[in-house]
């Protein structure tokens, strides 16, 4: 059961390549990158739809478990795991696309 819910919590995380990990740790003192960042972050939220921003703020603005968020929308929580992990996955990649074009 522990593996189990080990193996749930790996998969639930946002993972960043170490580049864009390395930009966020980094500190850097006029914040130009990290601003870049999050310029993009809020381009690839806004096109989502407005049912997955509204997901997605259930979880991280009002902080709702991922039992709580079910019961919420009315859906299975292996539901909602799978779709939130979706948005995430589609938000990194969409972020880290805009990176790679504005550096090039």
């Amino acid at each position: 059961q522990i593996l189990s819910y080990r193996k749930t919590l790996a998969r639930d995380r946002l993972v960043f390549t170490d580049d864009v990990s390395a930009a966020i740790d980094e500190g850097e003192p006029d914040n130009e990158r990290r601003e870049g960042m999050l310029k993009h972050l809020r381009h690839c939220f806004a096109k989502m739809s407005v049912e997955n921003q509204a997901l997605m703020k259930l979880r991280y603005e009002r902080n709702l478990s991922m039992d709580q968020l079910a019961h919420e929308i009315g859906k299975k929580v292996v539901a909602v795991r799978v779709k939130l992990h979706r948005l995430r996955r589609g938000l990194r990649d969409c972020v880290e696309t805009r990176l790679q074009e504005e550096q090039a």
